[in-house]
């Protein structure tokens, strides 16, 4: 999904291509993964944390596929962090499913 912020124009499937600075895309970035951490950080039951991040990282790596697929190359290869982020987030979520249950109790 893309979304605009305030430190981005417009954005839609029929919008042109408006070329960002480095800054405001920066800004845009940081500002977009403060809005999704603060959404996160309100959700009471982690495991439906760890399955929205779960559904975040597909999504990330789908995208990055669609990108490479295009034939643009991301020159800071930020395709090759998701995957193994997401294996650890799904080993996390089969070997201590037993720590959620336990935080369920506490909340």
């Amino acid at each position: 999904m893309v979304i605009s912020t305030p430190f981005s124009a417009n954005v839609g499937p029929t919008q042109p291509y408006l070329p960002w600075d480095r800054w405001s895309a920066n800004k845009h970035l940081v500002h977009v993964i403060c809005t999704t951490v603060q959404q996160l950080a309100a959700e009471a039951d982690a495991e439906v944390v760890l399955d929205a991040v779960d559904s975040l990282l597909a999504n990330a790596i789908s995208l990055h596929s669609s990108i490479a697929a295009s034939g643009v190359a991301l020159g800071d290869d930020t395709a090759t962090y998701q995957a193994p982020w997401r294996a650890a987030l799904n080993s996390l979520k089969t070997n201590h499913s037993e720590d959620f249950e336990l935080l369920r109790l506490l909340a």
